[in-house]
């Protein structure tokens, strides 16, 4: 039997086979994120049953409901299914489209980040070197 593993709506838990996830490398690089929709590397969480094919990476598996990352005076909901407003939905991060789901700020209009985007750190150290997130390449 193939189960669907859909997401029909949240209360405290993934529905139907969802409880049938467990944390997995995918075999075949890269996969398809069900979720967000974007391309998954490495680690993810897979339905066991055979033909299901369902795949979620770790932030939009287990998301923190709101987050207030590097965007000043934004707090962002997090949302399965984006909130409905005219246009396309660009990531504010990456500047490419959001498919599934997605981080909305609370407090301005038109601010969305991807899940895996929303995580992004605003620095990484090294012993050698530290980098840090900056919002424009310089020219």
């Amino acid at each position: 039997m193939v189960l669907n593993c859909a997401l029909v709506g949240r209360s405290n838990a993934f529905l139907l086979c969802m409880e049938a996830l467990h944390s997995a490398n995918h075999p075949q690089e890269p996969y398809q994120r069900n979720g967000c929709k974007e391309l998954g590397f490495g680690p993810c969480y897979e339905c066991e049953h055979k033909h299901c094919d369902y795949h979620l990476d770790d932030e939009c598996a287990n998301p923190d409901q709101t987050i207030s990352p590097f965007v000043k005076g934004c707090t962002f909901k997090f949302h399965e299914k984006a909130p409905q407003m005219m246009g396309e939905r660009i990531c504010n991060a990456c500047g490419r489209d959001v498919l599934g789901f997605v981080y909305q700020c609370i407090d301005k209009v038109a601010q969305d980040l991807h899940p895996c985007c929303a995580k992004l750190q605003l620095t990484l150290s090294s012993e050698e070197e530290t980098l840090d997130l900056r919002k424009k390449l310089p020219s």
